[in-house]
């Protein structure tokens, strides 16, 4: 997936893709967008099982580890892991993989305060399969309307991606995060962003 944040206040762009980052699809975006270290290229990608996030050490903005956060970190993987093996009957990828929840975390590690964001599919494999079980959840008058899974119209390209079963929580909580959240619009420290 490729996952695109916009801060409220400057309008700074953050985008990179779930995973791992690629220079060769960096060096495509525009100069003034924000995207996380590169851990390799499309010619020399990185090993799948060996996924390091350092924008995801939530410890460094001094407001605790996401792995301390009641919503269970543990379950999360367990369910990324009975998704993977197909036992669930939604979508659960690895916490801390998905383009959105990296993108979120590097805006507000930048001092920014997202205001949105949207996750597309985009992949470099033509015989890829095609994506399944992640549901649509409409608004509604009274609430969110009963989920559906996605068609695969719907997922398909050019289309915004809805949120896997981990994003939906991961995502709620970043964009809830208690303390003080004004933009302070700063470099990103620590070498976590290919920019700064």
């Amino acid at each position: 997936m490729m996952g695109v944040v916009k801060c409220k206040d400057d309008g700074i762009i953050f985008a990179g893709m779930s995973l791992h980052q690629y220079s060769d699809l960096q060096a495509e975006m525009p100069g003034a967008w924000h995207s996380p270290k590169a851990s390799g290229s499309l010619s020399s990608k990185p090993d799948r099982n060996d996924f390091r996030a350092d924008v995801l050490d939530y410890a460094r903005y001094g407001k605790g580890s996401l792995g301390s956060w009641p919503v269970g970190w543990e379950k999360l993987e367990q369910l990324s892991s009975d998704s993977y093996r197909g036992v669930t009957d939604e979508v659960y990828y690895p916490p801390g993989s998905c383009a959105a929840q990296q993108m979120v975390l590097l805006a507000m590690h930048h001092g920014d305060r997202p205001m949105g964001l949207t996750e597309r599919y985009y992949t470099t494999n033509p015989t890829a399969p095609p994506l399944t079980k992640l549901w649509i959840r409409k608004p509604g008058k009274r609430g969110p309307k009963r989920a559906r899974l996605a068609t695969p119209k719907e997922l398909g390209p050019g289309n915004p991606i809805p949120p896997c079963g981990t994003c939906q929580v991961i995502l709620t909580m970043l964009m809830c995060a208690e303390g003080d959240m004004r933009c302070d619009h700063k470099k990103a420290s620590h070498g976590v962003c290919h920019k700064c």
